[in-house]
């Protein structure tokens, strides 16, 4: 009889000891599980990451309009969301010729402006602090650009200006601190301090089409490009541009 509880204790305590590692196998398997699943998630999440951001174009609809004295019409708000932004160029079958100032003032959604051929003039500030926007593209026949047109955009990187453009206003690039070249298009005849904070400029390409640079409401001449500490300026030999740079200790560069 003591045998047999002997024999019956054995079999309990390797019963005890099998279930143990059982269940220790379990736990095992479900930590390896756990660390699999956080691992797929964590690959999945950097892959979500990795993908760019889609920019979406504007829509003629999301634009607000006036019908001008002339009977064209001037573009006066936008009220979508996009990041591409194409100025439409006529509106109800009226050609579009203006933009009022203020118009994307301070948008943050922006990071590119396309004018059309139809727009003559663009008012003050229409573009002032967009801080995301990168790329303006001006269409051929913008004459006139208000002042501070495109104050405090730190990301704008590329610029072409209209080949109708006669002057550059006052503060039109102020503060655009990645901008690093521009050029300047033979119908330009007078700059206004429009550079200054442009800390990154490196290239100005001019003709000798440009014959004032400075505040020409004064008749003052000034180097507008005080803060450009890097910059050169490219022009012909013999143009305003090479005794304007000469006068400013600006490098210069005939072509």
């Amino acid at each position: 009889m003591k045998k047999s509880n002997k024999i019956k204790s054995i079999f309990l305590i390797l019963a005890i000891i099998t279930t143990a590692v059982a269940y220790g196998g379990c736990a095992n398997s479900t930590e390896s599980d756990s660390s699999d699943n956080i691992e797929v998630t964590s690959v999945v999440s950097s892959s979500e990451d990795s993908l760019e951001t889609k920019l979406t174009e504007s829509k003629d609809e999301e634009f607000s309009s006036n019908i001008l004295g002339d009977g064209n019409m001037e573009i006066v708000a936008y009220d979508g969301e996009a990041n591409i932004i194409n100025i439409p160029d006529s509106v109800d079958g009226k050609r579009v010729i203006e933009i009022r100032g203020y118009f994307l003032r301070g948008n943050e959604n922006v990071v590119e402006i396309n004018i059309p051929d139809t727009i003559s003039e663009i008012s003050s500030e229409a573009f002032e602090f967009c801080t995301n926007l990168e790329k303006l593209t001006m269409g051929r026949n913008t004459q006139i650009i208000g002042k501070a047109l495109c104050r405090g955009d730190t990301k704008l990187k590329q610029v072409v200006l209209s080949e109708s453009l006669v002057e550059i206003s006052h503060y039109a690039f102020q503060n655009c601190t990645s901008l690093e070249e521009i050029t300047i298009p033979d119908s330009v005849t007078t700059i206004g301090f429009a550079f200054s904070g442009c800390t990154a400029l490196k290239e100005i390409h001019m003709t000798d089409s440009v014959t004032f640079i400075g505040v020409p409401e004064d008749n003052e001449e000034c180097n507008v490009f005080e803060d450009s500490d890097n910059l050169t300026i490219y022009a012909p030999a013999g143009s305003y541009a090479e005794q304007y740079a000469k006068n400013n200790n600006i490098t210069f560069v005939a072509e």
